[in-house]
């Protein structure tokens, strides 16, 4: 539990295992929320004031999800290399 915010953020989620498992292994995740299934490549997670974030990629672009509205997480069978998503130019 990180207890610097108002309100504290509980790292101890099956989302949380899920995306800390695709950030050590460097496999992509499905991600759930909403009506869309997204497939990224996790980069790092970001603690902004309202919350904890992943930042994550496609092929086609970086994104950044409130982990709080992640509604599943799965890891898929894919690796990626972490420094070509971080390297790449816009």
């Amino acid at each position: 539990k990180l207890e610097l915010l108002p309100k504290p953020v509980n790292m101890q989620t099956d989302i949380c295992q899920k995306i800390n498992e695709g950030l050590d292994d460097e496999v992509l995740l499905q991600i759930t929320m909403g009506d869309h299934v997204y497939t990224v490549a996790p980069l790092y997670y970001i603690l902004r004031p309202d919350g904890l974030y992943l930042h994550c990629a496609d092929q086609n672009q970086t994104c950044t999800f409130p982990v709080e509205q992640i509604q599943s997480c799965s890891r898929t069978e894919t690796e990626f290399d972490r420094d070509r998503f971080l390297n790449r130019t816009p």
